[in-house]
């Protein structure tokens, strides 16, 4: 029987997927991994595999790119907004963005953007891809084309999170960065998380591995609101601790309870994806995953009261911050091979080896 959140958990209890990340590293499938996993009330164990392209070892603090995993953090930022009044996601974005949806018959409004309903098109230039002002930006930002009615399909939205650091800057007066400094990492002690980590102390952080015609280092430097926080297993875990704490930790409230259950409750059900491939076994809540159909993930089957059991998100580099509330653990797993292909079947396997220790 799966446990409960009051199990007292020892590291000998995941002994399996630990074996089974190093299982990864040392048969070459993955360049380094480091796995953690925590409760409530404590870190139970974090360990690394692999080593640095120079020979040192890998060790339990060393830094990664999160890609995706950077989105939930984003989205904690605007609930922490939305239920301080500064916000509300009814809100069209026009509203924060003037001259947005000029070109579009519908209302975008902060819900869609957080949900990936908002049939923006995110195939316009960037600052990563084209040098461009703040103002040239802005003006893209406001005319981006309609790929779809707003709320009428659900389809992955990078774009929409330089929207979302967009409202950030205009509700609380901070860039995206500072903003999160100062509300979310800062009182949480987590000190190695951070979108400037590589620009400061490049030598810290773990290149990610085949990035293809992606430029890394470009990535890194550019602040990509969707994908470029670079934190450790150990400052993750401490977010997972937050969340598996009702929203606070060490005498600091992040979150409300109740603002973070409206996170992660299915916000998408009946919408339907663009593609039958797309979201085939997951819904989406605010900004978080939830995999409330999954074939494939044992524990995406076991639905919580309320309608959400885990939620969590994974990253193009491999990277995966989850939460199991049901069972009071969280874990986090570091790496960075930039191969979607393979992660696919790897993500479910790392899932049900976890699952398997609880």
């Amino acid at each position: 029987m799966i446990s409960n959140p009051t199990t007292r958990y020892s590291a000998n209890d995941f002994n399996p997927i630990f074996k089974f990340v190093a299982d990864m590293v040392e048969s070459g499938k993955l360049p380094t991994g480091v796995f953690g996993v925590a409760q409530a009330d404590r870190v139970i164990d974090v360990r690394a595999y692999g080593h640095w392209p120079d020979g040192r070892k890998v060790n339990t603090d060393d830094i990664y790119l999160l890609f995706s995993v950077t989105k939930p953090f984003v989205g904690l930022a605007i609930a922490q907004l939305w239920e301080r009044g500064k916000l509300n996601l009814s809100h069209e974005l026009k509203r924060y963005l003037p001259g947005f949806g000029s070109n579009r018959p519908d209302s975008v409004t902060l819900w869609h953007l957080l949900t990936h309903t908002s049939g923006i098109d995110q195939n316009i230039p960037t600052p990563l891809s084209d040098d461009m002002n703040e103002e040239e930006w802005h003006k893209l930002l406001a005319n981006a084309p309609m790929q779809f009615t707003a709320g009428s399909f659900k389809l992955y939205n990078n774009l929409a999170f330089e929207y979302l650091a967009e409202i950030i800057r205009c509700t609380s007066g901070m860039d995206l960065e500072a903003y999160l400094q100062h509300e979310l990492f800062a009182p949480l002690g987590m000190k190695n998380t951070s979108f400037d980590t590589y620009t400061r102390t490049p030598e810290r952080v773990l290149m990610t591995e085949r990035a293809g015609q992606l430029n890394v280092d470009r990535f890194m430097r550019s602040r990509v609101a969707a994908g470029g926080l670079l934190s450790n297993a150990h400052d993750v875990l401490t977010m997972g601790r937050m969340l598996l704490n009702d929203g606070a930790l060490n005498g600091s409230r992040i979150i409300s309870p109740i603002s973070l259950k409206a996170m992660t409750q299915p916000q998408t059900i009946g919408i339907p994806p663009t593609k039958p491939t797309d979201f085939v076994d997951t819904e989406v809540g605010l900004t978080w995953m939830l995999p409330s159909r999954s074939k494939s993930i044992i524990a995406g089957n076991i639905i919580a009261d309320g309608g959400n059991g885990i939620y969590g998100h994974d990253g193009w580099g491999g990277c995966m911050f989850w939460m199991y509330p049901q069972q009071g653990v969280c874990f986090a797993f570091m790496t960075n091979l930039l191969d979607a292909g393979m992660h696919c079947d790897e993500v479910n396997r790392i899932h049900n080896v976890f699952a398997s220790c609880l």
